[in-house]
């Protein structure tokens, strides 16, 4: 999996502070560019319903569509209906 944390990483092109679900061979992967150019891996899927999150730019936050819980951007549970934090890999 680290071998492809840093191709998926060259490949990407994040700018600091961003986030974007992308495939990766095959699968679906979270990705997070912090302000100190770190870069940090996440399940796509919501742990409430296994939903697909989306990053908000705006308020740095990955956001699920489906049933409104909140993550920061290092994937912490901000508020639910999830009761666990994303998937860090």
């Amino acid at each position: 999996m680290i071998k492809n944390r840093i191709l998926a990483t060259k490949e990407l092109k994040l700018n600091c502070n961003q986030g974007k679900v992308i495939r990766y061979q095959g699968r679906l992967v979270a990705i997070y560019k912090d302000s100190q150019k770190r870069y940090f891996y996440f399940s796509p899927y919501c742990p409430h319903l296994k939903c697909v999150i989306e990053f908000n730019e705006k308020d740095q936050t990955w956001n699920c569509p489906c049933h409104g819980s909140i993550f920061d951007c290092y994937g912490h549970l901000v508020s639910g209906p999830s009761t666990k934090p994303l998937k860090r890999y």
